[in-house]
């Protein structure tokens, strides 16, 4: 009964990005859809992601992909990364980044991109060089940027809790990861061509 309700709920959300008038519409409702599973889906996260993302490239992606592989997923993320974005107006931010304000980066980084998607194809490698304009005043960020920003802000309080220090920790080892495994910038240091696409 829960598989038929997670099915419905992943058909409803994304049939309407069939009449969407661009790519970067269809590719925010699809992000969307990732981010209300962050909350919901609970240890089912993992296969419901896939479903979701699996189920776009077979219907809304041209060439349509059915059966994606894990390198072809990782592709395609790459490819949009900078498109999907949940949230509207200013509020928008990069899904990646919705994944630390839900605890839920172990599940999405560890355990899909790391697990089930580095470890079946080692050349499947996300590119968290993702930018959203979630800085001060709605400057440009990566995913970096943001997690240095979470981090930075917990331990400024002197009362950190030991849930907070254990996510600080996690987010941390996250980060030389990151850093050391899939060339992940500060947007300061991302080419110069590419910083001048998010100047506005």
């Amino acid at each position: 009964m829960k598989s038929l309700i997670w099915t419905l709920i992943l058909v409803f959300s994304l049939v309407t990005i069939a009449g969407a008038e661009s790519d970067d519409d269809k590719h925010q409702s699809l992000a969307q859809t990732i981010c209300t599973y962050y909350g919901s889906a609970g240890a089912n996260f993992q296969s419901k992601f896939n479903d979701a993302i699996t189920y776009h490239m077979a219907n809304f992606e041209e060439p349509k992909i059915a059966n994606p592989t894990p390198k072809q997923i990782v592709n395609f993320l790459n490819r949009n990364k900078h498109k999907m974005t949940c949230g509207s107006g200013k509020n928008k931010k990069n899904y990646m980044m919705v994944a630390f304000d839900e605890d839920s980066h172990v599940s999405l980084f560890k355990k899909v991109f790391m697990r089930d998607y580095m470890k079946k194809d080692s050349s499947a490698r996300i590119d968290v060089n993702a930018v959203s304009y979630t800085g001060a005043d709605n400057t440009p960020e990566t995913v970096i940027d943001y997690m240095d920003r979470t981090i930075e802000d917990l331990e400024k309080n002197p009362e950190i809790s030991g849930s907070d220090k254990k996510y600080v920790k996690e987010v941390k080892g996250l980060r030389r990861f990151f850093v050391g495994k899939f060339g992940a910038k500060s947007f300061k240091d991302l080419p110069a061509a590419e910083q001048a696409k998010f100047r506005q």
